[in-house]
């Protein structure tokens, strides 16, 4: 019984030891710098006869295993075009790493075998993780010489070009030191002078394979060897940014502002703009930069800090895209001294660097616009449906130039009406009609209505800025509402009667006149007939 006891205490104890092992090495996993491996394996046709059970697709399963904590890999095939299985990730956990275990899959084609376009591919895809600080590495497995397509087989002109521009491949890894290990499967055991070359010119090693069954071991050896290399190539890194750092431009915030005295009115809009210099030039003309982040701390006069990104998109308070400057809008809430701190982290030609700058402004108090009901305004309005109210307000403040207020009915008013819009005169109390159409379907009775008050002016603050008004709507009445029209359509009709009484009375006196005329003509014509018979006697 004793002897249970102590080897249950061995086991527990060996169990501890085993959990804080697999622990310490999590942690120096996650302290160190890791690895970023990209699998390039050749799915051309002939690699079914070179690798009938597909054995290179098992190995890298069981390199994804081999990997530590915090490395990451990603897996792609190609023959003449390519194909990425596993995009380059993260082993996080163990979890993670069964996943990417269960991602690879083996897939057979019939086509032929383009090393230029396998090796560019994966050049992009290690180039846009670029949030990684791992070491990088490729692993390229083939079967065969470079074997694009026909033609390059049969005209010179095609495989000198082909050539060429894999050269000029080859040399951006190398210039990124970024190692490519070959691993060359042939059974009738030749090497390729090219390929090897390849190995060699990017620091890394070439491995020639009789059959399938040597996978396992190479790879083993490859993890070896990078793990063998690896210090020297982080410290050439260094060496590489560091000489990089002493070319960098002086690079610095400049901010700007519209307004030169830095002052502002409460609830006025201010807009923070600001461009980041190299050398006294806008870094957007050096398309070598990459901005990261750009932002400003604000500081407001009760020292509470609130963070804005700055952008150049072309709003938020950016005036234009892409120019350089970068802007945020924000309404100050205090009057006060408000301090801006700004910070841009990016990189220049693939070195990272951060800058810095500082403004401040000063937020003045406002002018203040005071409304006050008049007189003519005491208790309850009365207005009949589909008139209009007449509300006498009183303005008063001491302003240098013409101020606009905007009356509209707030969303709890029981009312809507539609915009007001009321001019301000500066330097005296001026009276103002606001003239609100009562709609003709709003019910008999009383109502209440809430108008919110807002100013177009900068620095400018309407106090109220609500005003209630209580009302009571009569019924709609036809005559009431229209006595104008209906005197108007009397007197016109008045108007009209007399009119034609006077135009009968004319045309009596034109026929009375006539008919005179007419007495007068007979009356002559036989006056002078007397005075021929009466020559005719004598």
């Amino acid at each position: 019984m004793r002897a249970n006891i102590v080897k249950k205490i061995v086991a527990n104890v060996l169990a501890l030891l085993t959990f804080f092992v697999f622990i310490s090495v999590d942690a120096i996993a996650d302290e160190s710098r890791g690895i970023d491996v990209l699998i390039v394996m050749d799915n051309s046709g002939s690699m079914v006869k070179n690798d009938r059970s597909n054995l290179r697709f098992q190995v890298v399963k069981n390199f994804i295993h081999w990997l530590n904590l915090g490395d990451s890999i990603g897996v792609m095939t190609f023959d003449t075009e390519t194909q990425m299985q596993l995009p380059i990730t993260e082993i996080k956990n163990q979890d993670d790493r069964r996943f990417l275990v269960e991602q690879i899959v083996p897939s057979l084609t019939n086509k032929d075998t383009d090393v230029y376009a396998a090796l560019l591919a994966a050049f992009k895809e290690m180039k846009s993780n670029v949030l990684s600080n791992n070491i990088k590495f490729f692993i390229l497995v083939t079967d065969g010489v470079i074997d694009p397509s026909p033609e390059f087989r049969v005209n010179d002109e095609v495989r000198d070009k082909y050539y060429e521009e894999l050269d000029l491949l080859i040399k951006e890894y190398e210039d990124n030191i970024w190692p490519i290990f070959v691993v060359f499967l042939n059974p009738k055991g030749i090497e390729d002078d090219y390929l090897k070359g390849i190995a060699q010119r990017t620091g890394g090693s070439f491995y020639n394979l009789e059959n399938a069954n040597q996978f396992d071991d190479i790879f083993s050896q490859i993890l070896d060897r990078i793990g063998t290399i690896k210090g020297d190539i982080e410290k050439v890194i260094e060496d590489k940014e560091l000489e990089k750092a002493r070319h960098l431009p002086e690079i610095k915030v400049d901010v700007m502002s519209s307004n030169i005295e830095g002052k502002y009115y409460y609830n006025e809009k201010v807009n923070i703009e600001a461009q980041i210099l190299g050398n006294n030039r806008k870094l957007i003309e050096d398309h070598s930069t990459i901005i990261d982040s750009f932002i400003v701390e604000i500081l407001d006069p009760n020292k509470n800090i609130h963070v804005e990104e700055l952008n150049d998109q072309g709003d938020l308070g950016d005036v234009k895209k892409g120019d350089g400057i970068y802007s945020i809008s924000f309404i100050p809430e205090e009057i006060g001294r408000y301090e801006f701190y700004f910070k841009v982290i990016g990189k220049y030609n693939g070195l990272p660097f951060v800058s810095e700058g500082y403004s401040d402004i000063e937020i003045l108090s406002p002018i203040i616009i005071n409304i006050a009901f008049d007189e003519k305004n005491t208790g309850i309005l009365e207005v009949m449906q589909g008139k209009k109210l007449d509300v006498y307000l009183n303005f008063e403040a001491n302003l240098d130039s013409k101020q606009i207020i905007e009356f509209t009915s707030s969303p709890k008013s029981e009312i809507s009406i539609k915009p007001i819009r009321v001019a301000v005169l500066p330097g005296y109390t001026q009276n103002g009609i606001l003239r609100l159409p009562i709609p003709r379907d709003i019910p008999a009775g009383e109502h209440k209505i809430l108008l919110s008050v807002n100013t177009f002016g900068q620095g400018v603050k309407v106090e109220p800025g609500e005003i209630a008004l209580k009302i009571r709507v009569i019924p709609y009445e036809f005559l009431v509402s229209n006595a104008l029209a209906i005197y108007a359509m009397l007197i016109a009709a008045l108007i009209g009667f007399l009119l034609v009484g006077f135009l009968i009375l004319l045309k009596h006196r034109e026929r009375i006149m006539v008919k005179k005329e007419t007495a007068g003509d007979i009356g002559r014509d036989v006056l002078e007939k007397f005075r021929i018979e009466d020559h005719i006697e004598h």
